[in-house]
């Protein structure tokens, strides 16, 4: 990050604004790396729930198949 001009948030420790583009950033790494994983593990959940949902409806398929061959026979 290029070095610019900032300012610190008024009542706000970890914060700093940006003079030239008006972002607020946040200093504080600690709570960062607590947002990151909380991302991460989100992203996780998601993934996880999306297996489980792809199971099911393989599960269901191959309920349907079996139903088919016990008809058959």
């Amino acid at each position: 990050m290029k070095k610019g001009n900032f300012a610190r948030v008024k009542d706000h420790e970890y914060l700093i604004k940006d003079m030239e583009t008006g972002a607020i950033l946040n200093t504080d790494h600690t709570a960062i790396l607590k947002h990151q994983k909380r991302v991460n593990e989100i992203e996780k959940d998601k993934r996880r729930d999306q297996e489980i949902d792809s199971i099911k409806s393989e599960l269901s398929e191959i309920k349907e198949l079996i139903k088919i061959l016990i008809k058959k026979d």
